[in-house]
C-alpha cells in the first residue's frame, strides 16, 4: 500500500510504501514521487502560463482608452465597441473566435462576444449609455456568467469589458460584486476619450 501526502502551503509532497521490503519499498516510493511531482509541477507550470495571458488579454483592454485616443475614435454604441475591440485582441490572439455558438440550454442558444477556446475564457463586451443601464449591464453579466458556463461550453471563465458611454459614475462595489461571480475573471470599465482629453486639460 502507498500513501501521498501533499502539503499545500509549503508545496512538499512525501510517499510511503507499506508491506513491502525496505529496497523494493524505496524505489517504489521514489517512482511514485518522481510521477506525481512531474504532473503536478507541469500543472502549476500551465496554470502560470495560462494567468499570463489571460493578464496579458485584460491590460490590452484596460489600454483600449490609449488606442482611441490614438484614433481619437469615439465609440456611440456596442457594436462599435466590439469592432473597435476584435481586431485589436485577434492581433495577439490568432485562435480568437467572434461570437461562437455553445450547446443549447432549456433550448435556447448562446454566444459570447469573442472566445479564446485555448484559454477557457470568453469575452463579453458591453455598452452603458447612462446609469440604468450601467444597472442592466450588471443583470447581463450575471446572467452572462450562468448561461456560458454549462455541459459542453469551452469556456471557463469570464472577462467583460464595459464602456461607460454615458461617463457615469460606477456604483459602490459594483466591480468587486461582479467579479466575486466564480466564473467571472476580470470586469473592466473604459471611460469615452471625451473624459481623458478633458482630465489632460
Amino acid at each position: 500500500m502507498a500513501e501521498i501526502h501533499f502539503f499545500a502551503e509549503s508545496g512538499l509532497i512525501s510517499v510511503s510504501v507499506h508491506d513491502l521490503p525496505y529496497e523494493i519499498s524505496a524505489k517504489v516510493a521514489d517512482i511514485i514521487l518522481n510521477t506525481v511531482k512531474g504532473r503536478y509541477f507541469k500543472e502549476d507550470k500551465e496554470f502560470d502560463k495560462r494567468q499570463q495571458i489571460l493578464d496579458k488579454s485584460v491590460q490590452i483592454l484596460e489600454n483600449l482608452p490609449d488606442y482611441q485616443l490614438r484614433l481619437k475614435n469615439e465609440l456611440e454604441c456596442e457594436i462599435p465597441v466590439q469592432d473597435f475591440i476584435y481586431p485589436v485582441l485577434k492581433s495577439h490572439f490568432r485562435d480568437l473566435q467572434e461570437e461562437d455558438y455553445l450547446p443549447k440550454v432549456a433550448g435556447v442558444s448562446s454566444k459570447p462576444d469573442f472566445g479564446i477556446v485555448s484559454l477557457g475564457v470568453a469575452y463579453e463586451i458591453k455598452y452603458a449609455s447612462n446609469s440604468k443601464k450601467l444597472k442592466v449591464v450588471g443583470e447581463e453579466i450575471a446572467v452572462d456568467s450562468r448561461k456560458y458556463f454549462g455541459i459542453g461550453s469551452p469556456y471557463k471563465q469570464l472577462i467583460v469589458l464595459i464602456y461607460n458611454g454615458a461617463n457615469e459614475a460606477t456604483p459602490a462595489n459594483y466591480i468587486t460584486d461582479l467579479e466575486n461571480m466564480d466564473t467571472v475573471y476580470k470586469v473592466i470599465i473604459s471611460p469615452r476619450i471625451s473624459v481623458i482629453l478633458n482630465k489632460k486639460r
